[in-house]
């Protein structure tokens, strides 16, 4: 079973540079933090092995929550603006974790308007070997596989096992038009989505697409 995204990053040659993070998540306890429109808060943790991973964030203002990896890109099921009983910064985050990659937990301001952007936050972990799932070899941008130009890749993607997208890398050794061609190997169903993303920005893709052919997803 193909899941519905299918990521592709064109990766120039800038280097992947690390998310900064300005603590470690508060696994016993709440801690303050400030956030801005402009400036995300990010806490780090990184996962003894697999579990469920709860986060809960109260602030006077409109606020959000991500889960990232250490590249930047966001989890599946990693975000949470529930508004819970109403309250714009009242917020929780319960993510199913099948690995022991580092992990990061953005809080980011959505008032436009007003507030001073203070926030106090709480994290858990309930350990769970359930949760575990095989790694996925290109899960993540720094993980990309080359792409050579002209040259066909049979790769697939399962998000049931965990495998939610692919990604891979074109080096740009000149300005040049970029062309992607997906095609569904015979016998196989799945709905695939096309991104691309450049210079280390993973949060918003350059472009996107879900064309499908008459008669077929590819």
């Amino acid at each position: 079973m193909l899941r519905r995204t299918l990521s592709v990053a064109t990766l120039l040659t800038v280097p992947l540079m690390p998310l900064l993070a300005q603590a470690a998540l508060p696994m016993s306890g709440k801690a303050t933090g400030t956030v801005s429109s402009e400036a995300p808060a990010r806490f780090t943790y990184t996962p003894s092995g697999p579990g469920v991973l709860t986060v809960v964030v109260k602030a006077a203002d409109d606020v959000t929550i991500r889960v990232l990896d250490a590249d930047g890109q966001m989890l599946p099921e990693g975000s949470a603006d529930n508004d819970v009983n109403g309250a714009t910064g009242l917020e929780f985050l319960a993510l199913p974790v099948g690995h022991t990659d580092p992990l990061v937990v953005e809080v980011t301001m959505l008032s436009e308007e007003g507030g001073n952007g203070a926030f106090t936050i709480a994290g858990s972990f309930i350990a769970e070997a359930a949760f575990a799932r095989a790694a996925d070899p290109d899960r993540r941008p720094s993980l990309a596989k080359a792409l050579t130009v002209g040259a066909a890749s049979e790769e697939s993607v399962n998000a049931g096992e965990g495998d939610a997208w692919d990604w891979f890398k074109i080096t740009a050794s000149e300005s040049m038009t970029l062309v992607i061609v997906t095609r569904m190997v015979e016998g196989t169903e799945g709905d695939l989505t096309l991104e691309a993303y450049t210079e280390g920005k993973f949060d918003t893709p350059v472009a996107r697409t879900c064309r499908d052919t008459p008669a077929m997803n590819r």
